[in-house]
């Protein structure tokens, strides 16, 4: 396993508490549980239907032809973000398009920044601090009616600031959460694994918690042990938006749901055959989880990035061997592309951008400069194939340096 990929994988665990920490989130600690909860908590369950979609992942999977991103991708187009000492990205967490304006979280530098719709930079949307405008370690953020959310986990509260960054108000929170997310429905939807919220029994064994847009909770979904399941598990973005719905893909778990209202529904079904997890897996500690699930020569297949939907296709990411698994499925054919296995093309030549999240039914992802680089300085050594390269390709690599901020990535698909 590579470095990167060692530290990718603690940073997205790194929001997790065990049942060995319920002392330090008791009623003590939130003084208003009470004024936050519904008089009755509603209980969402996963209906148990058979209509899903079952997505067979083929038995020769590490056999299997190449593909083409010539056949999937449609359309792309790159934003390189303006470097600068107050611009500074160590890693993108979340990325929001709004009103021609880039919002992107930064979770390593503690810093939510706002760029202009060509990548230039505008400003800071708050800053670090312990102030009560400031804060300490926002984890997420969303856009609702022009207004910022940015969860803050440490003080455990909802800061909000006006689109040009100005403070507006705190709202404090009683449980604690890996992100959220609002529904069409006036809600928000909050994933809650592992995060000890032993001080609520009401919401403590639930993987979702539903709360009102002032976070009073209301409902509860997607029951487990969470005395058992908690000694790790990934905080990655389990909730995602659609066009009209939200879709819930927890993580370990090859099923993906449908959220329309409150109700959730199976919708797709990723078949690994062989290769699923072992039982258990959510008890395993950090340690163990890396060992027997991450190693280079372990035969696992899993989500590890989020899952988006768009109008015409389902997007995921699988873990395998060390190796990020791209998986497109169209809904119109019924095809499904699986495969580490992939050519790079003059046409699209830094190969597969993990998308981080969804604008309508464009996905946006991002490179690395140093990767960019090393893709290009490979067509070089072919020159027949690098002056098939498109000139704004060539434009964004020339003057790019190795320590310059992502390059964000916009991408539609084809209707294969």
């Amino acid at each position: 396993m590579n470095w990167r990929l060692i530290v990718y994988l603690f940073i997205i665990i790194a929001g997790c508490n065990t049942s060995n920490t319920n002392d330090r989130y008791n009623t003590n600690k939130f003084r208003n549980v009470d004024e936050k909860l519904d008089s009755i908590i509603i209980e969402s369950s996963i209906e148990n239907n058979e209509d899903f979609i079952t997505l067979k992942v083929v038995d020769k999977f590490e056999l299997s032809n190449y593909f083409n991103f010539d056949d999937i991708i449609d359309s792309i187009w790159y934003l390189p973000l303006e470097t600068n000492k107050q611009s500074l990205i160590e890693n993108i967490e979340k990325v929001i398009i709004h009103n021609e304006c880039v919002y992107v979280l930064d979770i390593f530098s503690n810093r939510l920044l706002k760029f202009n719709s060509t990548g230039g930079f505008i400003t800071q949307i708050g800053k670090e601090g312990r102030g009560p405008e400031e804060y300490i370690s926002p984890i997420d953020f969303e856009i609702i009616n022009d207004e910022i959310l940015v969860l803050d986990d440490r003080p455990n509260n909802i800061k909000y600031y006006s689109l040009d960054g100005k403070f507006l108000k705190k709202e404090n929170i009683v449980f604690r959460m890996n992100h959220f997310i609002p529904s069409n429905t006036s809600r928000f939807f909050c994933n809650v694994v592992a995060r000890g919220n032993f001080h609520i029994p009401q919401i403590s064994n639930f993987k979702l918690v539903i709360c009102t847009p002032d976070w009073k909770i209301i409902g509860s979904a997607d029951k487990y042990n969470a005395e058992l399941e908690s000694k790790q598990s990934f905080s990655r973005k389990v909730l995602t938006k659609s066009t009209n719905n939200l879709v819930y893909n927890p993580s370990f778990d090859y099923f993906i749901y449908n959220i329309e209202g409150d109700i959730i529904k199976k919708k797709y079904y990723i078949d690994v055959g062989q290769r699923q997890l072992p039982e258990g897996t959510n008890n395993l500690t950090n340690e163990e989880f890396i060992e027997k699930c991450l190693s280079k020569d372990c035969n696992v297949m899993f989500m590890f990035h989020s899952v988006f939907e768009t109008d015409k296709h389902l997007v995921a990411t699988l873990h395998y061997n060390s190796f990020d698994i791209p998986l497109y499925y169209s809904k119109n054919s019924g095809k499904l592309i699986c495969n580490k296995h992939y050519k790079l093309s003059p046409k699209f030549p830094f190969g597969f951008i993990v998308p981080k999240d969804i604008n309508n039914n464009t996905l946006v992802g991002y490179l690395e400069p140093y990767f960019a680089l090393q893709k290009i300085n490979n067509f070089k050594k072919i020159p027949e194939e690098f002056e098939k390269i498109p000139q704004k390709v060539k434009k964004l690599i020339s003057g790019l340096n190795e320590d310059d901020n992502p390059i964000l990535v916009f991408f539609t698909l084809k209707d294969f």
